[in-house]
């Protein structure tokens, strides 16, 4: 669980951070596929609790970083 909820961090922390569209959906997908890994591994209940609140935040700000991402390059005039 240790590793997991490193990983989930270090995806909020990257997400915070101002990034390209491309690095952005990049991001999105590593958050989707850890948030699998959330959902299908066996943890207690305390720590299923901890892992599913970092999991929402992750999720949440690489959406936010996502959509400025998008607005970003939008405004820049560059295609995706």
């Amino acid at each position: 669980m240790q590793q997991l909820t490193v990983r989930l961090k270090s995806a909020v922390a990257t997400a915070k951070r101002p990034l390209d569209f491309e690095s952005a959906t990049r991001l999105r997908r590593r958050v989707r596929a850890l948030a699998v890994e959330c959902d299908t591994t066996r943890y207690p209940d305390t720590e299923r609790v901890q892992l599913n609140k970092l999991r929402n935040q992750a999720v949440r700000t690489v959406e936010l970083a996502v959509q400025r991402a998008d607005e970003s390059s939008r405004l820049a005039g560059i295609p995706r």
